[in-house]
């Protein structure tokens, strides 16, 4: 009941999660519930207790009380796990009384019978043999791989781009420009398709806001679109020239597949859900960014800083294989980079958790140099596909942008 609760909250979000075949339930009513979600989902139509309710009407007493008894959608694959573990004592259970019963002519043949049905069952997986798979690897190896461009020329090529299916961590103490550059890198990537790279295809980017509001963060993307100062722009003191003229001119390069979401308390299940629902309704995603990872409320009580963030960071990379689209996290460091002789940040440095260094497949370190503000240092510190190293921008806060500074 727990897991077809937090299917239902979810939208549908967490059952590709949690892998449930519709004979583990052990209830019909449970049985029935899930074939629907399952058929839902893959017709494209919405998951949720409304829609639930009125396509079983029979059933919708039961539906509430799944949802009661779903404590938090983070839980959904331990919940599943449970009901595997019980549909296999079932069918164990099963096969016992049917042999000890003497009601097979052939025992050892039933039982082994049986037995490969329940281990297939618990091994689904598309696996094949390498033999197989090394055709399909080398009909493409020799294909250009176009994942997503940001705009920044030599960022994107030591990542070859943001990949799909990636963990990308952006950390930095407070103040340094992280929200500057997950702006950009987002923005970047929502250009159309007539503005990107032969053979890169458009997307959607969704850019989760949970420090910043939308206008703010639209004010600072008409800084640096408008070469206008933000604090003009937050004032309200947009001259007419760039109302009537500049802005009307450069509108076509404002129409870009991008969307900010500004919603509070938001958490990881809300997040995979908004994504969903953008899938739905027909749009591909490109990239999901997440400003920032401290922030992301944890349904489960009772956990630590240490813990949430853990949980946080490793859900987060599956989700980035669930939408095979990147996933950009910002993250904060820990003070103790502010008090070393030593300014240049570590991984060691990561706040609140060493499971974000280990989850994420690249972590972009960011810092200042003391004496000279404008000059930011991004340094690549972790990358698996590739290599490491810094590169050097000019940061420019009275129009929140940063540009790449001349080798």
């Amino acid at each position: 009941m727990a897991v077809i609760g937090a299917a239902v909250i979810s939208e549908g979000a967490v059952v590709s999660e949690v892998n449930l075949r519709v004979a583990e339930f052990e209830s019909y009513a449970g049985q029935r519930v899930w074939q629907e979600i399952g058929r839902r989902l893959k017709s494209g139509e919405r998951v949720d207790l409304p829609t639930l309710n009125a396509a079983l009407p029979k059933d919708a007493i039961f539906i509430l009380d799944c949802v009661d008894a779903c404590y938090s959608v983070d839980l959904a694959v331990s919940y599943a796990d449970l009901v595997r573990d019980a549909a296999r004592n079932r069918r164990l259970k099963e096969m016992a009384a049917i042999l000890l019963d003497g009601r097979v002519d052939n025992p050892l043949e039933y039982a082994q019978n049986e037995m490969n049905a329940i281990l297939e069952g618990d091994s689904q997986t598309d696996a094949q043999l390498f033999n197989d798979y090394l055709d399909d690897y080398l009909a493409q190896i020799g294909k250009p791989k176009n994942h997503a461009s940001s705009g920044f020329t030599t960022l994107d090529s030591r990542l070859n781009g943001f990949k799909p299916g990636a963990l990308y961590i952006i950390g930095a103490r407070p103040g340094v420009g992280k929200s500057v550059l997950a702006m950009q890198l987002a923005w970047g990537m929502a250009r159309n398709a007539n503005a990107l790279p032969a053979g890169e295809k458009a997307g959607l980017v969704l850019f989760h806001s949970l420090e910043m509001s939308k206008s703010e963060l639209t004010n600072r993307l008409m800084a640096d679109f408008l070469t206008y100062p933000l604090d003009l722009l937050e004032k309200g003191k947009l001259d007419e020239t760039y109302k009537k003229h500049d802005l009307q001119a450069r509108r076509a390069d404002l129409n870009r597949l991008f969307v900010i979401n500004d919603s509070p308390g938001q958490s990881l299940a809300s997040v995979r859900s908004h994504a969903k629902a953008w899938q739905r309704k027909g749009y591909p995603l490109k990239a999901l960014v997440i400003d920032y990872l401290g922030l992301l409320k944890d349904v489960s009580d009772g956990r630590s800083l240490y813990e949430s963030v853990s949980q946080l960071s490793t859900n987060l990379k599956r989700l980035a294989k669930e939408l095979n689209v990147p996933v950009i996290a910002l993250a904060q460091l820990n003070r103790g980079v502010e008090h070393r002789a030593e300014k240049a940040p570590t991984l060691a440095d990561l706040r609140d958790s060493g499971s974000i260094e280990q989850d994420a497949d690249v972590v972009m370190l960011l810092s200042r140099d003391k004496d000279n503000p404008e000059l930011l240092i991004l340094d690549v510190a972790k990358n698996r596909q590739g290599v490491t190293g810094s590169i050097r921008y000019h940061f420019d806060g009275s129009h929140s942008r940063l540009r790449e500074l001349n080798r």
